[in-house]
């Protein structure tokens, strides 16, 4: 985001001066906003936590974090994509009637349409890249699941204006507009029972948690010391996973020590 208010910023000036950011109060406004937020970007960079997460982190070449971003990138379109490729054409076809009723208001050409796509296509492949790019020099890896909701958020908006295009080249109301109709219903059931099935795994998850959390206090008033090992938790569905490791070092085990300012470690059951 950064990135592309700076590039906003440069072709402002190019193109109308920095006279236009004296001038204007939009313009004001939006300096003001840039500057909050690269102050909050320095904050959140140079705290001590991002270093000590560094220093967890392997150490990696140029070239080698440009293979992982390479493998990366590629996996993406392999495995990721695949796997949710039903769920994107589900959420998309109700999108074709959309763009079947919008196209008397564009009048745009089967042509013009056509580059359209295509243009959506290759600005989707470029965000997904930069995308990927923080999360790979950072990190040095694809990073955990968490670190794909921007990637499935932009192939989301790009499903939605693909099939809102196709559903332009649609000159007449056949069989597949009543098909939207189908789709539509069925993502709607398909979230339900998703919304369903997570309520029941985070449930769970939080249940366990928070015996987790009293045991730990239950101990800590026993004044206990040396090294309790806890039973491992159950998948935590969407809910962000905090969970223990054998090593008594690992960054999550440390928060819970300095976190309840325990006398005592406390690590994963093996």
């Amino acid at each position: 985001m950064i990135i592309f208010s700076i590039l906003y910023i440069i072709f402002k000036i190019r193109t109308e001066g920095i006279e236009t950011f004296k001038s204007d109060p939009k313009q004001k406004t939006l300096i003001t906003s840039l500057i909050l937020i690269f102050i909050s970007f320095l904050i959140s960079t140079l705290s001590p936590g991002t270093f000590h997460r560094n220093d967890l982190l392997p150490s990696l070449s140029l070239l080698q974090k440009s293979e992982v971003l390479i493998k990366s990138f590629a996996k993406i379109f392999i495995q990721y994509l695949p796997s949710k490729l039903f769920l994107f054409i589900l959420f998309g076809v109700p999108w074709i009637r959309f763009g079947f009723y919008i196209q008397e208001i564009t009048s745009m050409t089967t042509k013009n349409v056509l580059k359209n796509i295509g243009l959506t296509m290759l600005f989707t492949v470029l965000a997904i890249l930069i995308s990927l790019l923080p999360t790979v020099f950072i990190l040095g890896e694809m990073g955990p699941a968490r670190a794909l909701s921007m990637i499935t958020l932009i192939m989301t908006a790009a499903t939605a204006i693909t099939f809102t295009l196709f559903g332009m080249m649609i000159r007449t109301e056949s069989e597949i507009i009543k098909i939207t109709s189908v789709s539509f219903f069925l993502l709607i059931t398909y979230l339900f029972f998703v919304n369903i099935k997570e309520y029941s795994v985070t449930s769970l998850y939080a249940k366990l948690y928070d015996e987790r959390t009293a045991r730990i206090n239950e101990l800590k008033n026993a004044n206990f010391t040396g090294i309790a090992e806890l039973p491992p938790l159950p998948p935590s569905g969407m809910l962000y996973n905090a969970e223990l490791s054998i090593d008594t070092s690992y960054f999550v085990n440390q928060h819970w020590k300095k976190g309840l300012d325990l006398k005592y470690n406390v690590v994963l059951a093996e």
